[in-house]
């Protein structure tokens, strides 16, 4: 049901700019939030920031998280129009730490789906497009592309931020995704 969806993200993402001034004030909020998520991780293991992918799996990364006490978290990828390399890592670190090794969920579409849906409990709605941009925009350019993108600061419009897989104008009837013809 969400490869249709991925294509329309994927295209959305595409077709957006790598920076919109307008995008900033979701980022920012979204940074604080990164900040203050990734002090309690730290807290609780050691996180080393690594050159190339540490886990092909997330039960992976979790198995050796509470064998080892280490959070290893991947420095490729990392130039971003408002983050710096240290902060997209402790991005990376929150997301990787509450949504793979907390909440258990794959490193597959679903599972990033899944995954963003959790970061909207902890973040504020100001950082919703930001987090749809970085997660969804991301996950689905990955999945169809096959190949990491770009990194953006800009909001993905026409997406619901809260209900992930509803789209503006469209709808979900048998699992697909159809344009809603207007009642006249």
């Amino acid at each position: 049901q969400f490869d249709q969806y991925a294509k329309l993200v994927t295209a959305a993402y595409e077709a957006a700019p790598a920076h919109d001034p307008k995008a900033e004030a979701s980022f920012a909020v979204m940074k604080a939030s990164v900040l203050k998520f990734f002090g309690m991780i730290a807290s609780k293991v050691k996180v080393e920031f690594v050159d190339g992918d540490p886990c092909a799996t997330a039960e992976q990364m979790k198995d050796e998280v509470k064998r080892t006490k280490v959070l290893k978290i991947m420095k490729d990828h990392s130039d971003h129009p408002v983050f710096s390399p240290e902060e997209n890592w402790k991005f990376r670190a929150v997301h990787d730490w509450f949504t793979h090794i907390i909440s258990g969920q794959p490193f597959t579409l679903k599972g990033e789906l899944a995954a963003y849906n959790t970061h909207i409990k902890m973040f504020p709605p100001a950082a919703w497009p930001a987090l749809f941009t970085e997660i969804v925009g991301q996950v689905c350019y990955n999945t169809v592309k096959n190949a990491f993108p770009p990194q953006k600061v800009c909001i993905l419009s026409g997406f619901d931020y809260q209900h992930i897989g509803r789209v503006d104008g469209m709808l979900v009837q048998n699992k697909e995704l159809k344009t809603q013809v207007p009642v006249v």
